[in-house]
């Protein structure tokens, strides 16, 4: 089970939009991590861009290679556009067969697949706030729910 604790970002101290999760994971869980990582880079197959969630690479890096392209256009009198989307919540919404699907597609199988559904059905995850108020949240299909909620954000 993962515990969850609240990280307080900026802003109102009382709206919960402010505060980012950080999930302290058990250190299998980890490890798995880790070495799914190593084989997306091994196989080469992250696209060069995706920043998020690898070694080495931040947002400053892709802010810094869009920068570099909207320069480099008006430079050349081009014209440059972009869409900006979003996806802060993205994770939350993804559907876990799909995921176990490609997992599938690109090369984990066999007792790994197996643990990722083990891990994806019915895991569970434990909120500590200052209050001693406990949420043990349920999540199926990136969807959560939750044992009961609290009657202040912390």
């Amino acid at each position: 089970m993962a515990v969850v604790k609240p990280l307080y970002k900026k802003g109102e101290e009382f709206d919960i939009s402010h505060y980012r999760p950080i999930s302290l994971l058990p250190i299998f869980a980890k490890t798995m991590y880790s070495r799914l990582s190593q084989h997306l880079q091994a196989n080469i197959i992250l696209v060069p861009e995706q920043y998020a969630c690898r070694k080495g690479m931040s947002t400053e890096d892709a802010a810094f290679k869009l920068t570099d392209g909207v320069l480099k256009s008006l430079s050349q009198k081009l014209y440059d556009g972009g869409i900006f989307c979003d996806l802060s919540k993205a994770f939350d919404s993804v559907n876990h067969e799909i995921l176990l699907t490609m997992l599938h597609f690109y090369g984990i199988q066999g007792k790994t697949i197996d643990w990722f559904r083990s891990y994806l059905t019915k895991r569970k995850q434990k909120v500590e706030i200052k209050d001693p108020i406990q949420l043990i949240i349920y999540f199926l299909s990136g969807e959560y729910r939750s044992t009961e909620s609290p009657k202040s954000p912390f």
